[in-house]
């Protein structure tokens, strides 16, 4: 296999940023900045073309957001002198010649020429941001890659929401209200921020397909479901009617989102009660086949479609010529940032194992890869300046989970609260998250319209 090593055009240090989440999003702005100054230049590789807002993903798989939505074109978040986006994937980092080794990404083409994918092409570099987040892992439970949703991606959301569609037009075609409330049979695995949010999500959208999908008839003539669920006593979930769909939040351990206070986990569980959600607790998953998820107790979950929010696991980068380690696939580093056994690569978010004051890995969470991203874009800035390096050092300032419509729980550290204005909050805090007006302004439309409208039910092919 032949290898071409790209010549940089001038003497400028090199920065090169391997993947454009959170992490690398925010480091790659940062670097930027300094590069249209002359400091440096700057690439950014990635595999897809854009940034993508992966916390209102479960809005785009529930037509709440349209796909384009939750994405930023990188060469319109990134650019300027001396900065450059290459869409391509890295297969490995040579760290003793300073080679970045890139592939050309099956997902898009990149704009810059990339050689054909039986040659391999060098990137150099003087110093190397490592971003490359984490991925879906389903293997571990027998039959749920092949069965199951994931929701990593914007191709995930766009799957789910034409699956759940495609389920309602299948359940049109059906007179027998057994084999519909089995073809309207939905379960979301996993009871962490993510899982909660998709399933309150998912609640409320079959609540609008029903009104679409499901009429019956009556004495005097033909009426539609019913949408208020009635609620059985607590822990047993809802009662729908027979034929009208339904959906389960399957949890491993005693409540909710484990990791907040019990009192915003027993908020949690009764706002999902009252919106219609049959919640399992203390259930693991054994396996999954297309028409049911087996459990632990025993029991077999009938279910036509199945989404998975747990199994998430780092992107490990192969990196030669280091004496790099590993801690559960996530690259070890120091105070700095700086990988072990390099001087000149760095790592942040989901792809850094940085031990906090507990002596534990920091979560692999977007509000933790956003200030590592930036803390180690400021340290290689130091570093070319002639400057000390800076330790980072994390504090929690709070956490929201939004449960469907005009919910949301809080967790502010010392302020907890639930309902209305928690849910302003979380959706002022997103919205001011994206880098671009454009997109704020086109989501704030997006979100005002779907408090008159109902959402958006047709598929995307």
């Amino acid at each position: 296999m032949r290898m071409s090593i790209q010549k940089q055009p001038n003497t400028l240090p090199h920065v090169v940023v391997v993947g454009a989440g959170f992490g690398g999003m925010y480091a790659a702005k940062r670097l930027a900045r300094e590069a249209r100054r002359g400091l440096l230049q700057l690439t950014v590789v990635n595999d897809i073309n854009y940034f993508l807002f992966t916390p209102l993903l479960h809005e785009v798989a529930t037509g709440a957001l349209s796909p384009t939505s939750v994405i930023e074109p990188l060469r319109e978040a990134v650019n300027g002198k001396n900065v450059r986006v290459l869409t391509a994937r890295v297969r490995s980092v040579d760290a003793g010649r300073r080679v970045v080794m890139l592939e050309p990404s099956d997902k898009h083409q990149s704009t810059s020429p990339l050689p054909s994918p039986v040659q391999e092409r060098g990137l150099p570099y003087d110093y190397l941001i490592i971003a490359t987040g984490a991925k879906s892992n389903r293997v571990r439970i027998s039959g749920a890659e092949a069965h199951t949703f994931s929701l990593k991606s914007l191709s995930d959301a766009v799957a789910i929401r034409n699956a759940v569609i495609e389920r309602f037009e299948q359940a049109a075609r059906i007179s027998s209200l057994e084999e519909r409330a089995r073809t309207l049979s939905f379960a979301v695995i996993g009871g962490g921020p993510t899982g909660v949010e998709l399933v309150a999500e998912l609640a409320e959208f079959l609540r609008e397909l029903e009104e679409k999908y499901c009429p019956i008839h009556t004495a005097s003539g033909l009426s539609r479901f019913h949408l208020t669920p009635t609620l059985s006593c607590p822990g047993e979930g809802a009662t729908r009617p027979t034929g009208c769909a339904t959906i389960t939040l399957v949890q491993s351990r005693e409540e909710l989102l484990p990791q907040y206070h019990p009192d915003l986990r027993r908020a949690a569980a009764a706002r999902l009660r009252a919106i219609g959600v049959r919640t399992l607790f203390n259930e693991q998953v054994v396996s999954v086949t297309p028409s049911e998820v087996v459990l632990s107790s025993g029991a077999n979950l009938s279910t036509s479609l199945t989404v998975m929010t747990t199994g998430v696991v780092p992107s490990p980068l192969p990196i030669d010529g280091a004496e790099t380690e590993y801690l559960h696939g996530r690259l070890l580093v120091d105070s700095t940032l700086r990988v072990r056994g390099s001087d000149t690569i760095f790592a942040v978010g989901d792809a850094a194992a940085l031990a906090n004051a507990e002596g534990h890995s920091h979560p692999m969470l977007a509000q933790v890869a956003v200030p590592q991203g930036i803390a180690a874009a400021n340290n290689i800035i130091a570093t070319i300046s002639g400057r000390p390096l800076r330790s980072f050092h994390y504090r929690m300032r709070g956490e929201l989970v939004s449960i469907g419509q005009w919910y949301a729980v809080a967790d502010l550290q010392r302020v907890r609260f639930t309902g209305r204005f928690a849910w302003y909050l979380w959706r002022t805090i997103y919205l001011f998250k994206f880098a671009s007006s454009r997109k704020r302004w086109r989501i704030a439309f997006e979100w005002t319209i779907n408090l008159f409208y109902s959402r958006d039910t047709a598929s995307i092919r």
